[in-house]
């Protein structure tokens, strides 16, 4: 049964983005006043609303269109969301074609669901979960921590926010993190072949023979570099950023690890056994933690490259850590690209529900410590002699600090706080895809918990 028509919907969708309009235009100030009418902290609250309220309407249009109504996740995405409004806006289809269409995605786990399961597995472990997430606080903490003494002044992150850095030194700056990202990756694949070399061909050699020549040239910018951000700022900034990027690979690996260990076990047996969990994360721990470093790297080399490339690649090897913990005998990248062709939306639609709350989350953990230094009578980063929070340049602050981990003078403590709080939803979102990928393979939970029963290949 329909719930919701064009109309409807639409009337509810132009109330809603007329409300965020005017939260927009409230922000400015009118009528010769120096004052906003409200604060652009109440405004940005205000649209994050209304945009949370377009979420119902939208799913039961998107019902009515025989689509999977977690495609509503795309609301979260500024440029996405005006794709999905257009295609909201065709005609409504037949029932018989509506049903038809119905068929082919409600027998799947949809994102909601498969988020809300996967942290209902990391808090089945309240014991291994928190103590683990609390680990990796105190070394984003000890890390940012670092580098804090030398970035208290003119830094790089005041000349990438003030516009002072040109776009050739911006493009130097880019030569050399894309330089740094392809050392890692040769690196990564010489420990491999070090560790296979029994199997490994002579061919399978040649890529290690570029660590040289590759290593030369990024020496060879180092110079430029430090004339750009300051000789005494520019090692201890990029040495925080290289051990921000090693956590990364590593830390994040082992907690990635574990919590596709959690999900599997609640997906599997339907309850978590915490021994045996740890037990299957501890089987799978080595060769695991290598294909998550590998495809960390490609990843934040795409990244590095406008951006588009790294989320092409987080889609097409999300399920590369689900298939080396759960099926190590399968080729994980060859598999993991095989498995997501045609079934980007749904896994973007996880992902998405963890690393949107995931950020929002880092951003109130790094508001809500320099808060409460502030109240204290300690220094804020954020709010001016009287007291008032500048939206704008916190979150200038705040994005450089995504793309240049280590050298934005943030809190420390309120840094270690969001990495908390981030890591619990995108854990959610990672222990939640365990539901997607066995989906995609065919295996639906058992009916009834089954002790000791392995994994389909």
């Amino acid at each position: 049964m329909r719930r919701l028509g064009l109309f409807p919907w639409l009337g509810v969708w132009l109330v809603l983005s007329g409300l965020q309009l005017g939260a927009v235009a409230a922000m400015f100030p009118v009528g010769g006043s120096p004052e906003p009418l409200i604060s652009p902290l109440l405004a940005l609250a205000a649209i994050v609303v209304t945009q949370l309220l377009k979420w119902p309407v939208t799913a039961g249009r998107l019902r009515d269109l025989g689509r999977p109504t977690d495609d509503a996740v795309l609301l979260l995405v500024p440029i996405v969301s005006l794709g999905l409004t257009m295609s909201l806006l065709s005609g409504t289809p037949s029932e018989e074609k509506r049903k038809k269409a119905l068929k082919k995605w409600e027998s799947r786990t949809l994102a909601p669901a498969a988020v809300l399961k996967g942290l209902s597995a990391l808090m089945a472990a309240p014991h291994v979960t928190l103590p683990a997430l609390a680990i990796g606080g105190a070394a984003v903490y000890a890390i940012e921590a670092l580098a804090m003494p030398w970035f208290r002044q003119a830094t790089l992150r005041d000349k990438l926010v003030n516009g002072t850095l040109g776009p050739v030194q911006d493009g130097q700056l880019l030569i050399f993190q894309i330089l740094l990202g392809v050392l890692a990756v040769l690196g990564i694949w010489l420990v491999l072949q070090l560790l296979n070399r029994k199997k490994a061909s002579r061919a399978s050699w040649l890529p290690t023979l570029a660590m040289l020549p590759v290593a030369i040239a990024a020496v060879a910018f180092w110079p430029r570099l430090a004339e750009l951000v300051g000789p005494d700022q520019a090692p201890p900034g990029f040495f925080s950023a290289s051990l921000t990027f090693g956590f990364w690979l590593f830390g994040g690996g082992l907690l990635s690890l574990l919590w596709v260990a959690l999900g599997a076990d609640l997906h599997q047996h339907g309850k978590v056994d915490v021994g045996r969990a740890l037990g299957l994360w501890r089987s799978q721990l080595g060769g695991a933690l290598a294909v998550h470093g590998a495809t960390a790297t490609v990843i934040f080399l795409g990244l590095q490259a406008l951006v588009i490339p790294g989320l092409v690649y987080a889609l097409m090897m999300a399920f590369t850590v689900h298939i080396a913990v759960l099926h190590p005998d399968l080729p994980p990248f060859k598999e993991s690209s095989r498995l997501t062709r045609g079934w980007w939306r749904p896994v973007f639609n996880v992902l998405a529900l963890g690393f949107v709350p995931g950020l929002v989350l880092q951003l109130l953990g790094v508001l809500l410590v320099d808060y409460v230094q502030f109240t204290a009578g300690f220094g804020s980063e954020f709010a001016d002699d009287e007291g008032v929070y500048q939206v704008g340049r916190m979150l200038a602050g705040w994005a450089t600090a995504q793309a240049m981990p280590g050298a934005v003078p943030l809190p420390p403590l309120g840094l270690a706080v969001g990495a908390v709080l981030a890591g619990l939803a995108n854990g959610a979102a990672m222990a939640g895809l365990v539901w997607t990928y066995l989906d995609r393979r065919g295996q639906r939970p058992p009916k009834k918990a089954k002790e000791n029963q392995p994994a389909k290949a």
